[in-house]
């Protein structure tokens, strides 16, 4: 979506920290190490550092980096590269079957960017891979899947202080007990999967407790991932895709979330 209309559900102060929009394709079977160097050539000055880290499989998503993993490699074992920019915010991923942009929240004051700030970006640093690709004659990148996932953090005492008072924030967990058993639960964490309708693709939602790397805080982290197959390879219907996953995205997280949460986030559409 690009421009300053929205029609999606919108908040003042969304929970957000990390928003990312891949694309899946058929594996580079020319694809060899010395090419995440030449990429990085053709975007170093944008992107200085670089990491490496063990490749994702066709089933690992979402593609975040909120908390990073630490790689373990074995001799000759797939490889992934990070790319990231000056200011740490954002992040391209690359291997021969996955391209990536991530964007991530720093700070409490760094403005959230929306969908259509960032999908600008992510077509232009897909079309520099797409070139890079050709000139390298390694082949056409065909998509086969596209995933925007968004992180979302919700520290504890912003409408929750114990497990108990989780269905004050989602909808979907009730927490109810058939005999009263049970003392409230000192952890919950669940994923549910949702098949989109009309479209070839799945909305999937994560909720599990995690502590902030940055400040050490415990929040609840949901996160929400919309995959879609696209008709055909082409660049519009890659985009088409992408806003699908992204509305469903949207919609399926004010869903589950609950309206008291929705006026804590300053909810505007």
């Amino acid at each position: 979506m690009t421009g300053n209309v929205r029609t999606l559900p919108d908040f003042d102060n969304p929970p957000a920290v990390e928003t990312v929009l891949g694309v899946r394709f058929a594996p580079l079977k020319k694809w060899q190490a010395s090419h995440f160097g030449l990429f990085w050539n053709r975007i170093r000055e944008e992107y200085p550092r670089t990491e490496i880290h063990s490749a994702l499989s066709s089933v690992d998503a979402p593609v975040v980096f909120c908390f990073p993993e630490e790689a373990q490699l074995e001799f000759d074992a797939p490889i992934r590269c990070w790319y990231r920019n000056r200011n740490e915010a954002t992040l391209i991923q690359v291997q021969n079957d996955r391209f990536i942009h991530n964007w991530r929240k720093l700070e409490a004051t760094q403005p959230y960017l929306h969908y259509g700030e960032l999908r600008p970006e992510f077509e232009k640093n897909w079309q520099r891979f797409r070139e890079f690709l050709n000139d390298e004659r390694l082949g056409e990148a065909k998509v086969v899947e596209c995933e925007v996932t968004y992180i979302n953090q919700i520290e504890r005492g912003d409408g929750w202080d114990t497990f108990a008072d989780l269905p004050n924030v989602v909808n979907s967990w009730c927490g109810s007990k058939s005999t009263g058993f049970l003392p409230q639960p000192s952890l919950v964490s669940f994923n549910s999967i949702y098949s989109m309708d009309n479209k070839d693709g799945t909305l999937r939602v994560a909720l599990q407790p995690a502590f902030r790397p940055a400040d050490n805080k415990e929040v609840i982290q949901i996160t929400v991932t919309g995959l879609c197959r696209p008709l055909e390879a082409s660049h519009s219907q890659i985009v088409s895709s992408l806003d699908a996953a992204r509305g469903w995205v949207v919609q399926g997280f004010t869903d589950i979330t609950s309206s008291n949460m929705h006026q804590i986030w300053r909810r505007k559409l």
